[in-house]
């Protein structure tokens, strides 16, 4: 009886630093946040007048605050996850998002959400493809997030429309066209 007893703390210890051990490698390396900042339409329109081509450079600072501002207003619905704050890269047609996640309202998280860039009109739609929680891959079932879809048309004064976007490294080429 006293060997079970023995047993059944020692097996309580081992779980509780198991425990411990995973709650402290999933927390987030730094904060992050979903604070973005308004795009400049003033100055984006000057450089098309300046340059006489329909075509605007965004660079990944850019995308990344039009991406939190979809996130924002157009939150991607996953049961028991919310995402508190992201930080996106591009890499060509691919885009890699440092995310705090909150589990429960309670556990935060730490991962890295893969997805894929496509132009789709009259969308710009980030598709996930994966997560990783440090150099763990999670299987999608856990945690798949619906595409992320943003209207850039909208935050266009009226005559102008996107024709075309290319995704270019660290870049995002938008062609404009006159509605």
């Amino acid at each position: 009886m006293r060997q079970l007893l023995r047993a059944l703390i020692g097996l309580a210890i081992i779980l509780g630093l198991a425990a411990g051990g995973l709650y402290y490698y999933v927390q987030p390396a730094e904060p992050l946040d979903l604070n973005f900042s308004a795009i400049s339409l003033r100055d984006e329109l000057n450089h098309i007048m300046a340059n006489r081509r329909l075509q605007v450079e965004l660079s990944e600072r850019e995308v990344d605050s039009l991406l939190k501002m979809a996130l924002v207003t157009y939150p991607p619905q996953q049961k028991d996850i919310e995402i508190t704050g992201a930080r996106f890269r591009i890499l060509n047609d691919h885009m890699i998002a440092d995310a705090n996640l909150l589990y429960r309202e309670r556990w935060e998280i730490g991962a890295t959400l893969h997805f894929t860039l496509d132009w789709k009109d009259p969308y710009l739609i980030a598709t996930h493809t994966g997560t990783n929680i440090k150099q763990l891959q999670v299987p999608p079932g856990w945690f798949q997030l619906e595409p992320i879809r943003f209207a850039p048309n909208e935050h266009l004064p009226m005559p102008l429309a996107v024709r075309n976007i290319q995704f270019l490294e660290r870049r995002v080429l938008v062609d404009l066209k006159v509605r």
